[in-house]
């Protein structure tokens, strides 16, 4: 939550799961919050420092997540009310479909 705070976008613009189509996602993701909150990255070390933790880089964030999501298997279904599944972490969307980071 830290290091990669927009994990969640990173995987809906991952093109079904590739870890290169996350990286460029990533890039763009972290440009724009560093536009919005130019003190985001002082607040990050501060708060890694506050915690003792370590910041990993986003590229080891990245991997770390991708292997995650891709090695998880499911052990039951769920499903909305309407009764239709819920849909992979990994969206199926290039970081192209988002018109501001071209």
């Amino acid at each position: 939550m830290i290091g990669l705070p927009s994990w969640w976008d990173c995987l809906k613009f991952s093109g079904s799961g590739d870890l290169v189509t996350m990286e460029s996602a990533a890039k763009h993701l972290e440009r724009d919050e560093l536009r919005d909150q130019p003190e985001l990255s002082a607040q990050r070390v501060r708060l890694a420092t506050a915690l003792s933790l370590d910041l990993a880089t986003a590229p080891l964030l990245l991997a770390g997540l991708h292997g995650t999501v891709a090695s998880s298997t499911a052990s039951f279904l769920l499903t909305v009310e309407t009764g239709e599944e819920y849909e992979s972490l990994s969206g199926p969307w290039l970081p192209s479909r988002n018109p501001s980071w071209s």
